[in-house]
């Protein structure tokens, strides 16, 4: 099961994720036990479950199925709940990053990442550049996510799955020293 992180001032499925998180912690209790088969979900049990109106109900289980958190059972009016369901219904809600708090988190990952190029020596690759990606490239303060990527590039000097010839025999002769 994949654990999901839901955001704080980011509407899930028209909601807030507190109200979301504990609507869907409801519907999962009233149908804990039962098999799947046996534990339909209607608009009904929505509307008590994540405390709506009629209106605010259907808006979600619209929502709901379009996101397959629901499929459509085979009576008419029945619904049944997926795993992605239970995955949004146990996740952690989260504050958003704020701007200054990312950029030193990416300061920090340049630095891990000259740690391990000068350390590292034996791994084939270096890191080129860290590229950063998705929120952080907008104007907002608070940002739901930081994506980072690695660039990376073969190491100077090596050839992919073959050592320097300087450097094989070093490892020779210590390798040897060792052996004696």
């Amino acid at each position: 099961m994949t654990i999901r992180t839901l955001v704080l001032q980011r509407l899930q499925f028209g909601l807030d994720p507190l109200a979301f998180r504990r609507g869907a912690a409801r519907v999962l209790a009233r149908v804990s036990g039962r098999p799947r088969a046996e534990a339909p979900v209607t608009l009904e049990d929505l509307r008590q479950d994540f405390r709506l109106d009629a209106a605010g109900a259907e808006a979600l289980l619209r929502a709901l199925v379009a996101r397959r958190l629901l499929q459509r059972s085979n009576a008419a009016s029945d619904y049944r709940l997926t795993e992605r369901f239970r995955e949004f219904a146990l996740a952690r809600v989260v504050a958003p990053l704020q701007r200054a708090r990312a950029k030193r988190l990416i300061e920090r990952a340049g630095i891990l990442a000259g740690q391990i190029n000068a350390k590292w020596t034996r791994n084939p690759f270096v890191i080129a550049m860290i590229a950063v990606s998705g929120s952080y490239m907008s104007r907002s303060k608070a940002l739901p996510e930081l994506s980072l990527w690695l660039i990376v590039r073969p190491r100077a000097g090596r050839a992919f799955g073959k050592r320097r010839r300087a450097e094989a025999t070093a490892h020779d002769r210590s390798a040897t020293q060792f052996a004696r």
